[in-house]
């Protein structure tokens, strides 16, 4: 059984600097951003539709509820996989940007 990941790892290494900026985010923050959103749109009534550059988007009250925990379920899914590499760059300037799920 693999751990779930609990931080989102962002790290800079820039050409002239010894220590690398390191940015951590706990990944439980987007866990309670997804269920905040699931209470807020049960609070919240959701208009008809959408009118954008006379075009008209409509939706239904039960969409957006299947789709946040469509997002609920990816998301659990991506935190149970374990940790992983989501992103390694590196610049022409010498900038090395590397993004983890650990």
């Amino acid at each position: 059984m693999r751990l779930p990941n609990f931080f989102l790892l962002c790290t800079v290494r820039f050409p002239g600097r010894w220590l690398p900026l390191i940015i951590p985010l706990p990944i439980f923050l987007v866990d309670e951003l997804l269920d905040s959103l699931g209470s807020l749109l049960w609070l919240v009534p959701l208009p008809r539709g959408l009118k954008q550059r006379g075009r008209v988007f409509l939706f239904s009250a039960a969409t957006l509820p299947l789709a946040l925990q469509t997002a609920q379920r990816a998301w659990h899914k991506i935190r149970m996989s374990g940790s992983y590499t989501l992103l390694e760059v590196r610049s022409r300037r010498g900038i090395h940007v590397l993004i983890k799920l650990i």
